[in-house]
C-alpha cells in the first residue's frame, strides 16, 4: 500500500499529541501528582515524541541516502549497480524515484550498449 510521505509524518505529528494528552492520565492514574508529575509527564511526552519523530525519519533518511548514494556512482559513469531500497510496509515516492532511477540506468546501459556496437562497427570499416 503506498502512503505518500507526508501522511506518514502527519501520523508521526498526530501519535505525539495523543501521547501529550494521554501521559497526564497515566501520570494521574498512577498518583503521581505535584511538581514531580507535571515534569515527568512532559518529560514523557517530549521523549515519546522524539522516539516516534526518530523512527519515522530514519527510515526516510536511509532511503533517500541510498538514492542519493546510487545517483552519485550513475552519475560517476558506474551504471552496473542499481538502486535497492529496504522494503516497506507502506511504500513512498521513495520507491517510486528508485524505479525510475532504475528505468533510467536501464536505459543508459542500453545507449551504451549500442554507442559501444556503433564504435566496433565504424572501426572495423
Amino acid at each position: 500500500m503506498r502512503v505518500p510521505i507526508a501522511y506518514k509524518f502527519i501520523a508521526g505529528f498526530v501519535m505525539v499529541i495523543i501521547a501529550v494528552i494521554a501521559v497526564p492520565h497515566v501520570f494521574a492514574k498512577l498518583q503521581i501528582t505535584g511538581a514531580s508529575g507535571e515534569l515527568g509527564s512532559v518529560a514523557t511526552a517530549i521523549l515519546v515524541g522524539l522516539v516516534i519523530g526518530s523512527f519515522f525519519s530514519r527510515g526516510t533518511t536511509k532511503q533517500f541516502r541510498r538514492i542519493r548514494e546510487a545517483t552519485e556512482q550513475i552519475a560517476g559513469g558506474d551504471l552496473t549497480k542499481p538502486v535497492t531500497l529496504d522494503r516497506q510496509a507502506f511504500v513512498d515516492e521513495t520507491v517510486e524515484i528508485a524505479d525510475s532511477i532504475n528505468h533510467m540506468l536501464k536505459n543508459l546501459q542500453e545507449l551504451a550498449g549500442h554507442l559501444t556496437s556503433t564504435v566496433v562497427e565504424v572501426s572495423t570499416m
